[in-house]
């Protein structure tokens, strides 16, 4: 149900995204759907979909689009609010990673393979500890 939750993010990263709306489409109260989301991405909804707006107006400005354009695109109402959810997230102005960004779309989120990726790091660590003691 979360997958369902971010591939729709992805699929409407210029649009408005309502938190609630993707807490009834998990089909969880938006109190509980807010702390599992949180619990398996370690963002809060509205954190995770500014972060991956700001990732993809990365992708734009690699390809040349102007700032301003970009910030009204991914709904920032100026372009000194998006410079500055820009610089908060990346650690400098978008005007600096024009220059230096990369050119490839951010990949999405699959929770599935992260957990699967956790599982597996999980059981070396323990086997890792387990050999430790016997030696």
């Amino acid at each position: 149900m979360l997958q369902k939750a971010i591939d729709y993010i992805e699929d409407h990263i210029k649009d408005e995204i309502d938190p609630e709306k993707l807490a009834a489409m998990a089909g969880y109260s938006p109190y509980h759907f807010y702390r599992i989301f949180h619990k398996h991405t370690g963002f809060t909804i509205m954190d995770y979909v500014v972060k991956r707006k700001l990732q993809y107006a990365m992708y734009e400005l690699a390809n040349g689009e102007k700032i301003i354009q970009i910030a009204m695109d991914y709904g920032f109402e100026t372009h000194s609010g998006f410079t500055k959810a820009f610089k908060k997230c990346f650690g400098s102005p978008p005007s600096l990673y024009k220059l230096h960004c990369p050119l490839s779309l951010p990949q999405k989120l699959n929770l599935l393979s992260l957990h699967e990726k956790i599982q597996a790091e999980s059981l070396c660590s323990r086997r890792s500890r387990s050999g430790a003691r016997f030696m």
